[in-house]
């Protein structure tokens, strides 16, 4: 009797153990290189000639990111986690005048990511503490384009900047490797890739620009913290 009620315990145990594990909420940072697809027009056609050696969104189609992550598991292949994801990129061209005048422009793209993933989680060793996941992302999109033109030194003149913003819903999938580093620690190597229908048409410095946002492909490191 004695030995049945030592197994039972043990049992309720194991279970309520099992659920605390499925039911685990994680924290993380991500930090990531983005390449984009993206594609600036001037009236419709090719950016202007006097910047054709340094085109705008060669410049501004490969940034850096960082994110933020909180999430939970719902089983022990099975997880969710929603996505705050920031990158910035800024470009300055300087033109020089025959009187040694010298005008700037600038631009800057923004974009802010806000998303919820999920993920099947896949053990490779019987540890498990080695795992290959993959899964699909779904949220918003917010683009936020500037471009200004600065006067010369002398004169300090300011020819006049604007900004625009869109947003979109964007879409996407990934993959990659988890390594438990602890028992509440571990690292993951993952690929993204996703679209999202961003615009942006408007008048930059008397000029008719369109910027189209429509895919982006990341390799991203990230550190995750189990409670």
């Amino acid at each position: 009797m004695q030995f049945k009620k030592i197994l039972l315990a043990g049992a309720v145990a194991a279970v309520a153990s099992s659920q605390v594990m499925a039911g685990d909420i994680f924290i993380g940072g991500v930090y990531g290189r983005i390449g984009q697809d993206m594609n600036l027009k001037s009236n419709g056609t090719t950016l202007r000639s006097d910047i054709t050696d340094a085109r705008i969104e060669n410049k501004l189609e490969n940034r850096d990111m960082v994110g933020f992550r909180l999430g939970t598991w719902l089983n022990d292949n099975t997880r969710i986690y929603g996505n705050f994801i920031l990158d910035d990129k800024s470009y300055k061209k300087r033109h020089s005048t025959d009187s040694g005048n010298t005008t700037s422009e600038s631009y800057r793209y923004k974009n802010y990511e806000l998303s919820l993933s999920a993920d099947y989680v896949i053990p490779l060793t019987d540890s498990g503490n080695t795992q290959f996941y993959a899964g699909g992302t779904v949220g918003l999109n917010k683009l936020k384009y500037s471009q200004s033109q600065h006067a010369d030194k002398v004169t300090s003149q300011h020819n006049g900047s604007r900004t625009k913003r869109d947003t979109a819903l964007m879409y996407g999938v990934q993959a990659g490797f988890l390594q438990n580093l602890t028992d509440n620690l571990s690292a993951e190597l993952g690929y993204r890739y996703t679209r999202s229908n961003n615009e942006i048409t408007g008048t930059f410095n008397g000029e008719r620009l369109k910027l189209e946002s429509k895919s982006q492909q990341s390799a991203f490191l990230a550190l995750n913290y189990s409670f």
